[in-house]
């Protein structure tokens, strides 16, 4: 299979060092590092996705330009999730009205954090905004449809789909993870009205290729995923944290504190 044809498969495909206040690999890998301590779940899900994203990238033949912006989306889609309560990421059972409309805004946070980082990757911001977006409307935060989202989203908004489905997550501490099987049975029967078909398309060829299980199993036990631990970059760290500060907005809580463990 070659590669997929479509609208918006790049919004932009400058040269990797072209683009402006470049996103490196280690200051994402910081950002994301916010999560450890704000939910263990989400930091293994940015983890697996992240590898989802590479064997997906290189399934679908990126340029290795191309492959390394997409995993930095992957670690960084869902950034937003700092800025949402912790009372509401770990709480079991459904959300009320209220609750679900302030989960809902978590893509929306992150893309405007890093837009305040002075970030213009097309590739990160089309992931990290728009990667709950469904083909037939029904996502968020913007309700796009068909092929007025990026396909690098819609692309993303399988793999995030697939591992929210198969891990542990902590608003239902007590489910086992899912079958692969069972998931990408479910996923298939999605494809062409709410995800995009190609995309699960190849998500089922990595599977039959034997790429996902490695990667459903990793951090994916409470055991393994009490052993997570902050990256050793110490300078990274530091510029993350200072990032995290200067782009809080004017009445939101400062959370730069959650990476002071590395960058003190």
């Amino acid at each position: 299979m070659g590669k997929e044809e479509g609208p918006g498969l790049f919004l932009d495909d400058r040269p990797f060092e072209s683009v402006k206040n470049l996103m490196d690999f280690a200051l994402a890998h910081a950002l994301s590092q916010a999560a450890v301590f704000h939910d263990l779940p989400t930091a293994a899900h940015n983890w697996r996705v992240t590898m989802y994203a590479q064997a997906f990238a290189e399934a679908l033949e990126f340029s290795d330009t191309n492959n390394r912006r997409f995993m930095m989306a992957a670690l960084l889609h869902d950034l937003g999730k700092i800025d949402i309560p912790h009372a509401l990421l770990v709480k079991t059972g459904p959300l009320d009205e209220t609750e679900l409309e302030c989960m809902q805004r978590h893509p929306l946070h992150g893309h405007e954090r890093l837009l305040r980082m002075d970030v213009d990757d097309e590739i990160i911001l089309s992931v990290v905004r728009w990667h709950h977006e469904r083909i037939d409307g029904s996502g968020y935060p913007d309700r796009m449809q068909g092929n007025d989202i990026p396909l690098v989203a819609r692309q993303f908004a399988v793999i995030d789909a697939f591992d929210a489905m198969t891990s542990l997550r902590s608003y239902r501490p007590d489910a086992p993870p899912r079958r692969t099987e069972e998931v990408l049975e479910e996923l298939a029967g999605l494809a062409g009205s709410s995800l995009c078909a190609d995309s699960v398309a190849t998500l089922i060829r990595l599977h039959a290729e034997q790429r996902l299980e490695p990667i459903r199993s990793h951090l994916n036990d409470p055991g393994t995923l009490a052993e997570l631990q902050m990256m050793n970059d110490t300078d990274a760290c530091l510029q993350a944290r200072i990032l995290l500060r200067d782009s809080t907005p004017e009445g939101m809580p400062d959370i730069s504190h959650l990476l002071n463990a590395r960058a003190g």
